[in-house]
């Protein structure tokens, strides 16, 4: 409720100084409002009444979050949020919107030292994974070989240090209680992942600005809603549809 009186009142100030995309803006993400709990979906460990949870926190207090200076937390604010930066001064809105969204996000997700925020966290990182994919294509349409080479080259790398991590740790039991033990190969090579990703996305966001800059993250708006660009609009959804088959086939939230 707070919130949504928040968004709205952004929206009626907005809109009373002109500015419409922002007031739209403002108020279409109460609309997000109602996915809060789904959003931050705790996992099996974590405190989530008549959820997936045991109704109480299975963790000791020590085991439920990471310090603000952790490598998994600082790692996901600059990595991300420095190509935010980059996409916001290049007037990429939509794609820079994305980027800080996901460090916020994967921020989150690991300051809860993994436990809480699973599914925003996926849906933004998915969501930066389908604009790359778009770029691609348009790198390849307008003979920008060297973009193209550079992704084909990563993706795979990319993808090597996101399953070679493994898991945040192994949950032992201890009484009544449960510790998440340390697990170093995920704390150092997840991090690694984390500024292979962000070299991706700004690359991405150099790609758009350099090559396609006539329209923003790569394509224009849709005439019903003029914000965000097709891209991130369809980006987003296709990332909610993957997230939402993952849940209910029982794969996500990755515990």
């Amino acid at each position: 409720l707070v919130l949504g009186v928040a968004f709205y009142g952004v929206a009626a100030a907005a809109f009373s100084l002109g500015l419409v995309r922002t007031a739209r803006v403002a108020a279409g993400a109460t609309a997000l409002l109602p996915l809060l709990p789904y959003l931050g979906r705790a996992s099996v460990y974590r405190e989530d009444p008549g959820g997936r949870g045991q109704g109480f926190c299975l963790l000791r207090p020590e085991d439920c979050w990471r310090s603000v200076g952790d490598v998994q937390v600082w790692s996901s604010w600059v990595c991300f949020g420095g190509p935010a930066l980059y996409s916001f001064l290049s007037a990429q809105w939509s794609l820079g919107a994305l980027q800080l969204g996901a460090a916020i996000t994967s921020g989150l997700y690991h300051l809860s030292r993994e436990t809480l925020f699973f599914n925003v966290d996926n849906v933004f990182g998915l969501s930066l994974g389908c604009t790359v994919f778009v770029a691609v294509k348009l790198a390849w349409d307008r003979g920008v070989m060297w973009y193209v080479i550079v992704n084909v080259l990563v993706l795979p790398v990319a993808g090597f240090l996101l399953v070679y991590c493994d898991f945040p740790g192994v949950v032992v039991r201890q009484g009544e209680k449960a510790r998440r033990l340390a697990h170093e190969r995920y704390d150092f090579w997840h991090a690694v992942w984390h500024a292979a990703s962000g070299v991706v996305t700004l690359l991405n966001t150099y790609f758009l600005v350099t090559y396609v800059p006539e329209s923003e993250c790569g394509a224009g708006m849709e005439p019903w809603f003029p914000y965000p660009s097709t891209v991130a609009f369809w980006s987003v959804l296709l990332s909610i549809g993957v997230n939402l088959v993952g849940n209910l086939a029982g794969v996500m939230p990755v515990d």
